[in-house]
């Protein structure tokens, strides 16, 4: 059905169409999956190199020998995704898979410098600028809560009470106060 539907929308869209993945436990359903989602006339592919059931506690590496796998049979760009959580870790991803880009979600969001090159800039710094959007640009306070607890990640893995505070808060007051707390 996803093919079906990739393919209509190839044919229909007048747009590029491009699809991500997770890994399925079976790697060769992954890969002739990979192959027919190319068929479908899609520009490009995203590969996250875990399984669906690899989450929490059970998160491991990304499969980056099986991404290079996909990468190499297949003819349209194929982004990596998975294992990233630093500038380094883009390299060693680009030079393990040999794709031609990598995403990043949560290492992205703990770190919104990720992908400059450097290391990790001031996250207070960041933070409280985030804090200066959301009050020029308000949106629901509930996307205010989950920005926080991704970028104030590290320090509220110190800070239990901040943490604490931080999942009942209902109020741009109250996070904002938080924010100012842990710099």
């Amino acid at each position: 059905m996803v093919c079906d539907i990739l393919t209509h929308l190839v044919q229909n869209s007048g747009t590029l169409i491009s699809a991500k993945i997770r890994v399925f436990e079976d790697r060769e359903k992954t890969f002739d999956y990979c192959k027919r989602l190319e068929q479908t006339g899609i520009c490009m592919l995203t590969i996250h190199g875990r399984t669906r059931f690899q989450n929490k506690e059970r998160i491991g590496n990304a499969d980056w020998d099986f991404i290079r796998r996909i990468k190499t049979a297949l003819k349209i760009p194929v982004i990596s995704n998975g294992s990233v959580r630093e500038f380094k870790d883009v390299e060693k991803c680009l030079k393990a898979t040999g794709c031609d880009g990598v995403m990043s979600a949560e290492g992205i969001l703990e770190n919104p410098s990720l992908f400059n090159g450097e290391e990790l800039e001031d996250m207070d710094r960041i933070t409280a600028e985030y804090v200066d959007f959301v009050q020029k640009y308000p949106d629901q306070i509930m996307f205010m809560k989950s920005h926080l607890f991704k970028l104030l990640h590290s320090g509220l893995k110190v800070h239990t009470d901040l943490r604490g505070r931080l999942a009942m808060g209902r109020t741009f007051e109250e996070f904002a106060g938080i924010v100012k707390e842990m710099g």
